[in-house]
């Protein structure tokens, strides 16, 4: 074998692969940190939400008026019934939420104004979603309990 040896001919010097070391699968610590208080978010909401939807309440209170009163728009509207007492501002609408009920035209048809009730409810007051607390029952009180001048303000 003859070697022949070309003086065109370029040698490239071969270069060396650097190997990086595997990562083991982990998660950087501030993305499981973010994970980890989003999770405790919701957790908590759920539980706030839970507690509001499932405690029960009784209240006295005078209705001092009532309305319906329109929400949303266009394909979602519909109405809300409010009734406003001398003790805040309730809504009356049917609910699967301690029971199941698809009366709440009836409940809100039969209050009248400047009558006393025994107000069973649950949920709260939020002001700024706009939530109020929902009527599940009112039941009239006697003549000798009412307190038709509670909504006067004096």
């Amino acid at each position: 074998m003859s070697s022949y040896n070309d003086p065109f001919r370029v040698r490239v010097p071969r270069t060396r692969t650097i190997r990086r070391p595997q990562r083991s699968g982990s998660l950087p610590i501030g993305l499981i940190a973010v994970g980890v208080i989003v999770v405790g978010l919701l957790v908590w909401a759920g539980i706030a939400i839970y507690g509001a939807y499932s405690t029960v309440h009784k209240e006295t209170a005078t209705v001092c008026s009532k309305e319906s009163v329109p929400t949303g728009s266009g394909s979602s509207s519909g109405h809300e019934y409010r009734v406003y007492t001398d003790k805040g501002t309730f809504k009356v609408t049917d609910h699967i939420v301690n029971g199941f009920r698809t009366t709440s035209a009836d409940t809100y048809g039969h209050l009248q104004n400047n009558t006393t009730y025994q107000i069973t409810y649950y949920g709260w007051r939020n002001g700024f979603m706009s939530m109020f607390p929902n009527i599940l029952d009112a039941k009239r009180l006697p003549d000798n309990q009412q307190q038709p001048h509670a909504c006067d303000g004096s």
